[in-house]
C-alpha cells in the first residue's frame, strides 16, 4: 500500500484535479492544506479500486470521478475558507471606542480636569486602528518566529523603565520623547511572546517547565519592582490560562498559580498605598481616611445615578482619574443604571465572541493567542467594573478601550485586528510560517 501511495501522489492526473480545486480558492495560504486533505481522499478512494483489482490508472479516473467535479468543490470549498473578519468583534471594539470617545469630549467641555485630552484620544484612536488594519492583513504566523525575541524586547524595556521611568500617579512612565506607560501593555505583549514559545514546546520534556517557570517570573519580578498590581495582575492570569491551554501538567500549574497568587499580595502590600486601600476595602468601618474618602465617592455616585443618570444635575465632583480608572462610575452616574447595565451586556457579549473564536481555529498557535487575549480582556473588563462597583479592590485597572490612555489603547486596538486575523485564517491548519 505504500508503493502504491507513492505512486499515486506523482500521478499527473491527480495533481491537475488539485491544481483545478485550488484555482476555485481565492485564500492561497491554505492551498496546501486543501491539496492534502483532498489528495488524501482521492488515495484512499483509489487503494479500494487497485485492491479490487484495477489498474493505477483505472483507479484514479474512478476515484476522481467519485470524488465530483473539481470546479464545483473548488467553489464550495471556497465559501467554507473565505477570509473574512470577525464583525461582531470589531463592531463591539469600535462602539467602545466610540464610547470613551464621547465620554472624553463630554469631560473636557465641562472641565472637571484642568487639561484637554480629546484631540490626544482622536490621534491614538487613528493610529490604533491603522494598525488593527496593519495587523490584519498581515501574516500572524510570522510573529511566532519572533516570539523570544518579543519576550526579550518586552522584558529588557520594563527593566528600563524601572531604572529609568518616571513615576507619575503611581504608575512608572518610559520618557521617550513623550511618556509612555510600557508596564501596562506589558502583558499583552509578553502574551503574544509566550503563544509562540508554548506553542514549540514538548511538555513530556521534565526540563521545559524549569525553562518556562524562568520566563515566567522574570516579568513577575519587575511588575512587583515596579508597584504594578493590576499589570501583574493581568499577566498572571494570562500566562495560567496559556499554560492550561497548552497542555501543563495539573501539579506544574499549581505551583505556578501559587506563586502567582503569592506575587500579587505582595506587590498589593509592598506599598502603603495599596495596602491603605485593600484594608479599607475590607474594613466596613472606613478607619483610614484617604482610601475612605474615594471609596465614599464613588459609593455616592454610583448610587445616586439613578435609571437614566444625573447629567442635568452635575455638581462638578468627581474622584481622581475620572478618565482612566473610574470612567466607568462616571458613565453610570452620567447615563445612570441603564447605560451601566447596557455597557456590561456588551462587555459580556464581547468577551463570549473572542472566547469563541478558539473553538474554530485550526492552528495550535492561534487557539492560544485568542486563549491569552481573552483572558487579558476579561481581567481588565470585569476587574474595573466590579471595583467601580465596590466589589473589588481598587488598582489602577483600566477600562479596555474606554479609559484614556495612550500606549494601552492603542495596544488594545492593535489585539482586534490580530484576532480579526486570526478568525480570517481560522481553516488554516499549518504552524510555520510562509
Amino acid at each position: 500500500m505504500g508503493w502504491y501511495s507513492m505512486g499515486l501522489i506523482d500521478n499527473e492526473k491527480m495533481e491537475e484535479y488539485l491544481s483545478s480545486i485550488c484555482c476555485q480558492i481565492s485564500n492561497l495560504k491554505i492551498h496546501s492544506d486543501i491539496q492534502e486533505e483532498v489528495r488524501g481522499h482521492i488515495e484512499e478512494i483509489a487503494l479500494e479500486y487497485i485492491e479490487g483489482g484495477f489498474s493505477e490508472d483505472e483507479a484514479i479516473n474512478n476515484a476522481l470521478a467519485q470524488m465530483g467535479d473539481a470546479s464545483l468543490i473548488g467553489r464550495e470549498l471556497n465559501k467554507v475558507h473565505r477570509q473574512r473578519p470577525e464583525w461582531s468583534i470589531v463592531i463591539l471594539a469600535s462602539i467602545f471606542t466610540l464610547l470613551g470617545l464621547s465620554i472624553i469630549f463630554l469631560i473636557d467641555s465641562i472641565g472637571i480636569l484642568q487639561y484637554s485630552l480629546f484631540s490626544k484620544s482622536i490621534i491614538c484612536a487613528l493610529v490604533g486602528f491603522s494598525l488593527a488594519t496593519f495587523l490584519y492583513y498581515f501574516d500572524y504566523m510570522k510573529i511566532k518566529d519572533y516570539s523570544k525575541y518579543l519576550y526579550l524586547a518586552t522584558t529588557a524595556v520594563m527593566l528600563l523603565t524601572f531604572i529609568f521611568g518616571r513615576t507619575i500617579d503611581g504608575k512608572p512612565y518610559l520618557f521617550i520623547g513623550t511618556t509612555i506607560n510600557l508596564i501596562d501593555v506589558s502583558p499583552l505583549l509578553l502574551t503574544v511572546s509566550f503563544a509562540g514559545i508554548l506553542s514549540q514546546l514538548n511538555w513530556s520534556e521534565t526540563r521545559q517547565f524549569a525553562y518556562v517557570s524562568i520566563l515566567v517570573i522574570v516579568p513577575i519580578i519587575l511588575m512587583i519592582a515596579s508597584n504594578s498590581s493590576s499589570a501583574l495582575l493581568t499577566y498572571c492570569t494570562s500566562v495560567i490560562i496559556l499554560l492550561i491551554s497548552s497542555g501543563i501538567k495539573i501539579k506544574n500549574i499549581l505551583i505556578l498559580m501559587t506563586s502567582c497568587l503569592a506575587a500579587f499580595i505582595l506587590c498589593l502590600f509592598k506599598e502603603p498605598y495599596y495596602t491603605q486601600k485593600f484594608l479599607f476595602f475590607l474594613n466596613t468601618q472606613g478607619e483610614l481616611a484617604g482610601s475612605e474618602f474615594l471609596k465614599f465617592q464613588l459609593d455616592k455616585l454610583i448610587h445616586s445615578a439613578g435609571i437614566l443618570g444625573q447629567v442635568s444635575t452635575f455638581d462638578g465632583i468627581m474622584p481622581p482619574e475620572v478618565h482612566t480608572d473610574f470612567i466607568f462610575t462616571y458613565i453610570v452616574y452620567t447615563f445612570g443604571w441603564v447605560a451601566g447595565v447596557l455597557l456590561s451586556l456588551l462587555v459580556v457579549l464581547f468577551l463570549i465572541r473572542i472566547s469563541t473564536i478558539a473553538f474554530y481555529v485550526k492552528s495550535s498557535y492561534g487557539k492560544l493567542l485568542i486563549s491569552g487575549f481573552t483572558a487579558i480582556f476579561s481581567v481588565q473588563f470585569v476587574w474595573n467594573i466590579l471595583m467601580n462597583l465596590g466589589i473589588a479592590p481598587i488598582t489602577s485597572m483600566a477600562l479596555p478601550f474606554i479609559s484614556y490612555g495612550n500606549s494601552q489603547f492603542i495596544i488594545n486596538l492593535a489585539v482586534v485586528g490580530l484576532i480579526s486575523n486570526i478568525y480570517k485564517q481560522k481553516n488554516r491548519a499549518i504552524e510555520t510560517a510562509t
